[in-house]
């Protein structure tokens, strides 16, 4: 049998005594805690034991006490809010207390700002009151109140928009107009016709807030537009009064129209001048042809769009709502643009139109045709005939256009210059080509409304009046008896006409009729051999020749040709060409006619009669006097 030897770990057998004799130690001080635990343990149990029984008592004792006080905290609180609800009530009556003093008509007008706090307060108490149904009676004078303050405050904006309406003079607006009746842009924001705009704001701004409906903004925008159309409706009188034209009222409606035969007497006048003088002298007659009743319908409808401007940079202070503004703008140009779309209407109907009176106006109308037409497409009220208007003013401009040129070409009138110079009716087409000229976009436009053409208006307008010219020229040439003089007459107006062809503008506009001015060189060509045809008889005398011929048959051919000579300078002394390089050409043209045959005409003269004392007329003094012709000095 095997024996068990423990570990020892080498230890000795006395230090083997030692650790058990620290174990067994151990041990009883282990056991000795565990009995102090278990007497802790017990008198712990015995604690809280009694703890419970102190808590059962005072449960039986205080929970009364609680529920007590808190009952009455419950009622401290009712107490005080209903102390604050009978504060606030008295503050509500004392707020509402006068309210029949201050609500009166007319209240807000003066004190705008008091009235308004005391429609707070109302609507304040109207508020509060609802939440308390003990207060019915009260919140029905409340009520009552507020549709009264209301009712009161919507008459009383009517009286303040009146009261800060500033009426707008007629010089006052017309000054903001530029030369071209276009808006002067950096001072028409110095027109004010509203003087207190944030006063009537305020007011607005509050009923529409505040009122169930926008009758403020329709009496607003009623007040508005009658304003405007006052002010358009003094532009028109004041303007009338301060031109030739005449103011007929018929029916109500204005019309400034010019007397017919103020109007008519432009073209027919400028048709019957006489033309005097030197070419330089022929002067501008354009404004023969004006229509000054055109004048205004441009500077009114500017206007128009000026105060159209105003009142909504005024609408946006005043409303502050941009539906509610386009909505007035919208509304405000009815009357005044239907007003003076029948002021532009009744002229073109009644009245014997003229194309350089209506240009401007055309031009106004193109420019701004945009804006206008959108204007009246999204007006409200009664409907804008604006593109009928438009339409009907472009094609009369460019029927007004077509019946001149008819005019023109099939004119009957036989006044023409005694000196044979340009024609007066030369200068003024030349002229009425040049107005043209300045409006090359706005003749274009307006002739392709009824041209059946689609590009080159304007050169086909300008070719057809210089052809019309041309035939009222050769008509009127044929007034003269004298077949040099008519001649001379052609020729200065064709060469006028030429020269002014050369201008850069003129020449540009005609680039497409190359053969134009070759044309008019070729006709002044002509011109130049008709009226030579006035000297052959002159030429034929020095040119026979004076042979076999006796002394007194001699003498009786100088006579002749002394005479005819003489005869020729009496009836042309007057004659003036007023191209001074032309005037030399003829004279040159005439010397060689005669010079190249006097030497041997003359030569056989003094041979055969003797002395140069028997002849008037050598060779010098024949220079002299042919250079003498077309000189309007004399």
């Amino acid at each position: 049998m095997m024996n068990f030897t423990p570990p020892t770990d080498g230890l000795s057998a006395a230090e083997l005594t030692k650790r058990l004799q620290r174990d067994q130690e151990w041990i009883e001080s282990v056991k000795g805690s565990l009995e102090k635990s278990k007497v802790i343990n017990d008198s712990i149990c015995k604690l809280i034991d009694k703890f419970n029984d102190r808590v059962g008592y005072l449960e039986k004792t205080v929970m009364p006490l609680c529920l007590k006080t808190d009952t009455v905290q419950r009622r401290q609180q009712n107490v005080n809010s209903l102390l604050n609800l009978i504060d606030t009530t008295v503050q509500f009556y004392e707020k509402t207390s006068d309210m029949e003093e201050v609500l009166k008509p007319g209240t807000a007008v003066n004190n705008l700002d008091e009235f308004l706090k005391k429609m707070d307060n109302i609507i304040s108490a109207i508020h509060f009151f609802s939440t308390q149904e003990t207060y019915e009676e009260e919140l029905r004078k409340l009520k009552d109140y507020h549709d009264g303050g209301l009712s009161t405050l919507e008459n009383d904006f009517i009286t303040i928009v009146n009261a800060e309406t500033i009426k707008l003079e007629p010089e006052e607006v017309l000054s903001n107009l530029d030369e071209e009746n276009e808006p002067i842009s950096t001072s028409h924001s110095s027109l004010k016709s509203l003087r207190n705009v944030q006063k009537v704001g305020k007011c607005c701004k509050w009923l529409l807030k505040n009122s169930k409906n926008t009758m403020c903004l329709n009496n607003y925008t009623s007040l508005r537009s009658q304003t405007l159309y006052r002010t358009i409706n003094d532009l028109l009188i004041h303007i009338s009064s301060n031109t030739n034209a005449k103011l007929n009222v018929s029916g109500g409606l204005l019309n400034l129209t010019q007397s017919k035969t103020q109007r008519s007497g432009g073209l027919r006048s400028a048709l019957r001048k006489i033309a005097k003088g030197s070419e330089s002298e022929k002067v501008d007659v354009i404004d023969d042809y004006r229509d000054t009743s055109y004048e205004y319908i441009a500077q009114l409808f500017s206007s128009l769009i000026m105060l159209l401007e105003i009142e909504a940079d005024i609408a946006s202070q005043v409303i502050g709502n941009v539906k509610y503004e386009a909505s007035v703008q919208r509304a405000i140009v009815t009357k005044p643009m239907i007003f003076l779309l029948d002021q532009l209407t009744s002229i073109l109907d009644s009245s014997e139109t003229n194309f350089l009176s209506l240009i401007p106006v055309c031009k106004f109308f193109q420019r701004h045709h945009n804006q206008l037409a959108s204007l009246s497409e999204n007006a409200e009220g009664d409907h804008i005939p604006y593109n009928r208007v438009y339409n009907t003013l472009n094609s009369t401009c460019s029927s007004s256009i077509r019946e001149y040129v008819d005019r023109l070409q099939n004119d009957s009138t036989k006044t023409v210059p005694l000196d044979g110079n340009v024609h007066q009716i030369t200068a003024n087409t030349i002229s009425i080509l040049k107005a043209l000229l300045q409006q090359k976009q706005i003749i274009s436009n307006i002739l392709a409304i009824s041209s059946h053409y689609e590009k080159n208006h304007v050169p086909r307008l300008f070719a057809e009046v210089l052809s019309a010219l041309g035939k009222n020229l050769k008509n009127k040439c044929q007034s003269y008896q004298d077949d040099s003089l008519s001649a001379i007459f052609m020729l200065n107006n064709y060469n006028y006409i030429a020269k002014r062809l050369q201008d850069p503008a003129m020449s540009a506009i005609m680039k497409d009729d190359i053969n134009l001015t070759s044309f008019y060189q070729m006709e002044i060509a002509n011109c130049v051999e008709k009226y030579l045809v006035s000297w052959q008889r002159v030429s034929s005398i020095v040119s026979q020749p004076l042979i076999d011929i006796d002394k007194r048959q001699i003498k009786s051919i100088y006579n002749t040709f002394e005479k005819e000579l003489e005869q020729i300078l009496e009836a042309q002394k007057n004659y003036v060409v007023a191209d001074g390089a032309y005037a030399y050409l003829i004279k040159s043209r005439i010397k060689e006619m005669i010079l190249k045959n006097h030497e041997r005409f003359y030569t056989t003269m003094t041979e055969s009669i003797g002395g140069d004392k028997n002849f008037k007329y050598d060779a010098l003094s024949i220079e002299v006097v042919i250079d003498e012709l077309f000189d309007s000095s004399n």
